[in-house]
């Protein structure tokens, strides 16, 4: 029972399929990633390719240059799907290339008629057997299936394939070609993870006080998903049947919606629960099972897999005839086969360097100790002082200090103070960035959750501070069992987040700003897979 709209109801009297339109002169850089994508198809017959393409290089016009050469010697009637990690980047993309067709979740659309998202107004119209006539969300669905280059996100790509293939499917594009990949696989297994708790049990709508017993004796996975499969599915197809049932009957839209949205929203659950009960054989060897308190001391149990990579190729890579990873923090091409369950030798790689001045990008590696666990308090209060210097050099410059976790924030809090300093907590994060991005005042934030995903182009940013090198977290059993089956991953994670910290400030050939890393942990990580580009930047200054 899944409560997605059926592909076969779509109109496509509204969509109209745009041509690819090639409006820039090429960059070299993007010349040579055509060259090495012909070569790997032409030449290699290669169905995977991996394109290490730091900021600057243009990824985003490369993949359009792909996509037309693609059709023209190819495939002529190829369609050809962009995937990428958020919507914001999806809404980068259309703003160059009004051509492709943009598709994201169905409650990112507004329903006139009905004066809620498209999705909670869907699902009423669906419980009343009606269906709205000029629905923005099934124009788009309609246009992305039926459009020559497709352009969503991993979530909703990631809910296609688990709950509605068959859109995809019919949609039957050939060439696949996958942005900020070196994300896609842990974006994947967090979307399929499942916790179970009063607090999540309590939003679905099935919890009872004598879940606590039941949930503080389950000891395995193998009992979770009895007790799953037994106890709370069927609960949830109760109030799915309820839901629905309540939502016929109230004359209240308002209320129609709400019992709608509880029956979506319990359907999806049932989904996700489904796979993780059918997934029994890779139990042992690639799910996690951790059982913890919640802040208020009850019973919290989380289930996910360790790897996505066996589950990749079906679910993606088999519905394509070439697929394209392209990132700037790609690094290592055997880490990514790994991770995208891939042979070694079945994929092609280019790795370019960076296209700006290497004096307008320095980084300054100051050791004068370690941020880890032990070492930690002794460290920071050397780095006070430091941290205080280079407010003090960039006192007419905005900057970001990426702290590590809210502990160094607190600790920074104290030990600093200084007026420009926007020092966010878990709940403000957004409104800290807003506040950074529309003032005139030289602020500078201070965060541990910014290393990816936003821009500090030019004067939003003219100096970065990695203060504590951001190692994943050991605490987790997931990463526990992940470096027990992969010892290199743990290293080439942490790369990744500095490969990432560094590029926010930096983001154009005129750009620049000094990056700072003051924690001697990053000894750790300076291997071989450290790009080129970034070594040469590299200043290491000995503190003592």
């Amino acid at each position: 029972m899944v409560l997605v709209e059926n592909f076969g109801s779509i109109q496509n009297t509204h969509c109209l399929v745009k041509k690819i339109k090639l409006e820039y002169d090429p960059r070299p850089q993007q010349v040579e990633i055509l060259d090495f994508v012909k070569d790997s198809i032409q030449n290699q017959d290669k169905k995977f390719m991996m394109i290490d393409a730091p900021t600057g290089v243009g990824k985003s016009f490369a993949a359009v240059m792909i996509s037309d050469w693609y059709r023209k010697e190819v495939n002529s009637s190829a369609k050809i799907d962009i995937i990428t990690n958020t919507k914001l980047l999806q809404d980068q993309y259309t703003g160059d290339f009004d051509f492709m067709a943009s598709l994201k979740g169905s409650n990112s659309y507004w329903c006139k008629k009905s004066s809620m998202p498209c999705g909670e107004s869907k699902t009423v119209d669906k419980v009343k057997g009606k269906r709205c006539q000029v629905c923005p969300h099934s124009i788009a669905q309609s246009s992305f299936v039926n459009s020559t280059v497709g352009l969503t996100n991993y979530h909703l790509i990631t809910a296609y394939a688990m709950y509605s293939p068959d859109i995809l499917l019919d949609r039957g594009a050939r060439l696949l070609i996958v942005d900020e990949a070196h994300s896609f696989e842990e974006t994947f297994c967090d979307f399929i993870a499942s916790s179970f708790s009063e607090f999540s049990l309590t939003r679905l709508g099935v919890w009872e006080s004598w879940m606590e017993k039941d949930l503080g004796e389950i000891s395995t996975i193998r009992q979770l998903a009895e007790y799953v499969s037994t106890v709370i599915i069927p609960r949830l197809l109760n109030v799915i049947t309820e839901s629905i049932d309540l939502a016929k009957d109230t004359r209240s839209r308002k209320k129609k919606a709400e019992f709608a949205r509880r029956a979506d929203h319990c359907d999806k659950a049932m989904c996700k629960y489904n796979r993780f009960i059918k997934d029994e054989d890779n139990f042992d060897k690639n799910w996690v099972f951790e059982k913890d308190l919640d802040k208020n001391g009850n019973t919290r149990i989380l289930v996910e897999p360790i790897w996505a990579n066996q589950y990749l190729k079906q679910m993606f890579w088999n519905l394509y005839d070439h697929v394209i990873f392209m990132s700037g923090t790609i690094l290592d091409p055997d880490m990514m086969s790994f991770l995208m369950g891939l042979e070694k030798d079945e994929s092609s790689y280019l790795a370019l360097p960076c296209p700006f001045d290497i004096e307008k990008r320095p980084i300054i590696y100051a050791k004068f100790g370690k941020m880890s666990y032990y070492d930690k308090a002794d460290t920071f209060r050397k780095a006070v002082p430091i941290i205080k210097n280079i407010l003090e050099r960039n006192k007419g410059n905005k900057g970001i200090i990426h702290s590590g976790n809210y502990q160094f924030n607190d600790w920074i809090r104290k030990a600093i103070k200084d007026e420009r300093l926007l020092i966010h907590n878990s709940s403000d994060r957004e409104e800290t960035l807003k506040h950074h991005l529309r003032t005139e005042d030289q602020t500078v934030i201070v965060s541990p959750s910014m290393m990816t995903g936003i821009d500090l182009k030019d004067d939003l940013s003219r100096f970065q501070i990695i203060l504590k090198v951001p190692f994943p977290h050991l605490g987790s059993t997931k990463i526990k069992k992940r470096l027990e089956t992969n010892s290199d991953w743990y290293n080439w994670k942490t790369l990744i987040e500095i490969m990432q910290s560094y590029g926010r400030s930096i983001r154009n050939e005129e750009d620049w700003a000094e990056t700072y890393i003051l924690d001697s942990c990053f000894d750790q990580v300076l291997g071989n897979t450290v790009p080129e580009y970034f070594k040469q930047a590299l200043r290491i200054k000995n503190i003592k």
